[in-house]
């Protein structure tokens, strides 16, 4: 599985934060809500989750949605489920439709992006561009070119990657018209993102290895509008001693770029200046993508990256190593002042934020657990399409 991690039975950990606002929906929407149970304990999860209250837990309506529960996606300000028959329900922050697009036909190449006004997929040679709000269709583009990755998206325009051609093309997500474009000197197999919290956004890119000059990229440009000039050279470029494979990933406030690369190395750049704010060695090539972890803006937050058997806990504003969990496959939430994370078999371990000791764990029986980084949820799912969503109760 190229973009995204996908561990035993179906579990995606997706990035981005669980901020999530109501909201109802058009263009395949349904005005029938979930069944929605009161608070209730943590029950089977008590030990697991010491001081856990139920959010919400709600049976997504099967009356709307064809076949089966397939995958979910938390992004910013939802979570995106899709079936089995492709169709995508945009569930709210206490579990109710949002909204429900029915119109894909095969299902997407890679986890969905949100960006500020649009949720993009891409099937196969189509790019599908739809409201974040109402589910409406803004457009539904036919590429020119096969996608390498998913797209970075700003106000207006879509960034995709380019397989054949190492380009990064321009798309209006208005009229889904091609605009500049950039070539670079190696592929692109990292997902770009989005940076930035002041003025135009920055679009940061990172390569692979290049055949010449054995070296990889990583690249800043200002994200200008697909329908406005290229822009004439980066931001900032920094030259890496190898190629960068894993998608790139984000501070919670948009200000630093986190790159895993061939190199052995984990960079933390800033975004709008490029400075290297500190390095982690890992002594291997890194190839998976690492995830901060932190449950509110003032929390000074935890690095995770894969080093082969080992989990590595690092510290997001200095790059020190914190600790080490061995069999580690990834965070999924913060829990009070100690972190959840998934271990082989479905396992989730609650570990000390200090000493990386474990202190207690439990198999989970639901097929999906979905990785909260920014929100400190722990949300759970069946393909029945049955979800939970427990929380730390600080008072």
């Amino acid at each position: 599985m190229r973009h995204g991690v996908q561990y035993g039975i179906a579990i995606h950990l997706t990035l981005l934060a669980l901020t999530l606002a109501t909201g109802c929906g058009s263009g395949g929407t349904t005005s029938m809500g979930p069944e929605v149970s009161a608070s209730s304990p943590a029950g089977v999860y008590g030990e697991l989750l010491p001081n856990a209250e139920e959010l919400w837990s709600a049976t997504v309506p099967g009356d709307r949605v064809a076949g089966s529960l397939e995958s979910i996606h938390l992004l910013e300000d939802a979570l995106y489920l899709r079936s089995s028959m492709n169709q995508i329900v945009a569930l709210n922050g206490v579990g109710m439709p949002r909204w429900i697009f029915t119109r894909m036909e095969l299902p997407p190449e890679f986890p969905p992006v949100v960006g500020p006004t649009a949720v993009a997929f891409i099937t196969r040679d189509k790019l599908w561009l739809i409201d974040r709000n109402t589910g409406d269709l803004l457009n539904m583009k036919t590429l020119s070119f096969i996608p390498s990755g998913p797209p970075a998206l700003s106000q207006s325009t879509a960034y995709v990657p380019s397989l054949g051609d190492n380009r990064i093309y321009s798309i209006s997500i208005a009229d889904g018209s091609e605009g500049w474009r950039i070539r670079l000197e190696s592929p692109i197999k990292a997902a770009p993102v989005m940076g930035g919290s002041v003025g135009r956004p920055v679009l940061i890119i990172a390569t692979e290895r290049n055949k010449a000059t054995k070296t990889g990229k990583v690249l800043a440009y200002e994200a200008m509008d697909a329908g406005a000039p290229a822009p004439e050279k980066p931001l900032w470029e920094k030259d890496l001693p190898d190629g960068v494979v894993a998608d790139l990933t984000l501070s919670i406030d948009k200000s630093t770029v986190f790159v895993s690369s061939e190199d052995y190395a984990l960079y933390a750049f800033n975004v709008a200046t490029g400075e290297k704010r500190w390095s982690y060695h890992a002594g291997r090539p890194l190839r998976t993508s690492a995830h901060e972890v932190k449950a509110s803006a003032a929390d000074a937050g935890m690095m995770f990256q894969k080093n082969g058997d080992d989990l590595f806990a690092i510290a997001s504003d200095s790059g020190e190593v914190k600790w080490s969990l061995k069999g580690g496959l990834g965070p999924v939430c913060k829990w009070g002042d100690q972190y959840l994370v998934l271990g082989a078999g479905n396992t989730v371990q609650r570990i000390s934020n200090t000493s990386g000791d474990e202190e207690a764990s439990m198999a989970v029986g639901e097929d999906f657990i979905v990785c909260d980084y920014h929100g400190g949820r722990f949300i759970l799912a069946d393909r029945r399409w049955n979800m939970k969503v427990l929380s730390y109760k600080k008072y």
